[in-house]
């Protein structure tokens, strides 16, 4: 079907004995506006409201990080609070990717954790 997005998705857990896979059947959902952009953005030590505007009404974001190593630079992000500042929502680390619904109204906000480096984050934001 056309004006969709289909979504695989697998996680495989092993730790020594514990061993556990997560792999439902894929599912699709609607987009009702054609377009998506993506671009790499630099996140940096101050907290900044994450440019969207190039996307009249976003909708699925997802952010990968493209810091190489473990012990590279996490990624705070959240939505803007009413007074301006953001709410702890998640953290992105080092290679990780991260995929979220948009509400048209809400302003997502990131820095990067313990004000280190800047780190480049690839941004793929679908219409609603």
């Amino acid at each position: 079907m056309a004006g969709e997005f289909k979504i695989t998705q697998t996680l495989v857990y092993e730790n020594g004995k514990l061993q556990d896979k997560w792999q439902p059947a894929q599912f699709s959902l609607p987009q009702a506006t054609q377009g998506y952009v993506t671009r790499v953005v630099e996140a940096s030590t101050a907290e900044a409201d994450v440019d969207l505007s190039t996307i009249a009404t976003p909708g699925r974001l997802i952010m990968h990080s493209l810091e190489a190593t473990s012990s590279g630079n996490p990624v705070i992000w959240g939505p803007k609070t009413s007074t301006g500042g953001r709410l702890n929502c998640g953290v992105l680390r080092p290679g990780e990717t991260a995929m979220l619904y948009m509400n048209s109204t809400t302003t997502l906000r990131w820095s990067v954790q313990n004000n280190q480096n800047k780190v480049q984050v690839l941004l793929t934001v679908f219409e609603q």
